[in-house]
């Protein structure tokens, strides 16, 4: 129906989750008729789980504040939620990891990552390079850690993922946008982003363990 329109009522964030109200439009009085109001049924089944995206949007607005340890805190009860509709959330799995890695809590960084090693979305041959400088970080970090030919392949494949990437160019790169958002309304392009994640990778390599972290990858909320 082309006279009929739909406007988010923004009664949560994010505000795609919350409710839409319907009008018709007459253009001959230019009016609207309110007509009712609708919720996606995406997540009709699992309530506990869209409400823990909440979570995460407060999660990164707590993060941007410079308030990591309420984040991963929030974060961590976002992983409940989702974990009452029997959703263990990669994503947030993969962030809380990285939040105890600031910490400086690696065997819990480590613990958080093993429960993604083998979940189709880090399937994705940038995710999987992320995910593996991350966990090497945090292993060189520890007493007993010796780099061994395990350690060595997925450091390859990392390395080989990342300068692919960067030989392919933005248009090329998929779900990768030409601008990564860090927070504050600043923004980084996606190509430094990889150039400074192959050069951490290479220092984590070297095993320099005062190589400093990336940011947190909270890049899907707005």
């Amino acid at each position: 129906d082309l006279n009929r329109v739909w406007v988010t009522l923004s009664d949560r964030l994010p505000s795609n989750q919350g409710y839409y109200l319907s009008y018709q439009v007459n253009f001959e009085s230019m009016t609207l008729t309110p007509i009712d109001a609708v919720q996606t049924a995406d997540y009709e089944a699992t309530p506990h789980w869209r409400d823990s995206f909440s979570h995460y949007q407060l999660t990164y607005q707590q993060h941007t504040h410079g308030d990591d340890l309420s984040a991963r805190k929030t974060l961590e009860h976002a992983l409940e939620l989702a974990q009452l509709d029997g959703h263990d959330d990669a994503t947030y799995h993969y962030l809380i990891g990285q939040f105890f890695l600031h910490e400086g809590n690696f065997s819990n960084a480590l613990s958080h990552f093993a429960q993604v090693e083998t979940h189709p979305e880090f399937m994705d041959p940038l995710k999987r390079a992320n995910l593996t400088g991350y966990e090497l970080y945090a292993k060189i970090h520890s007493p007993s850690f010796s780099w061994e030919a395990s350690s060595e392949l997925a450091f390859k494949a990392a390395q080989e993922t990342y300068l692919r990437l960067l030989s392919q160019g933005h248009s090329k790169i998929n779900n990768l946008p030409a601008n990564l958002p860090l927070g504050s309304g600043n923004y980084l392009p996606a190509r430094n982003d990889l150039q400074q994640k192959l050069e951490w990778i290479t220092q984590i390599h070297q095993q320099k363990s005062n190589v400093k972290l990336p940011d947190i990858d909270l890049r899907t909320a707005d």
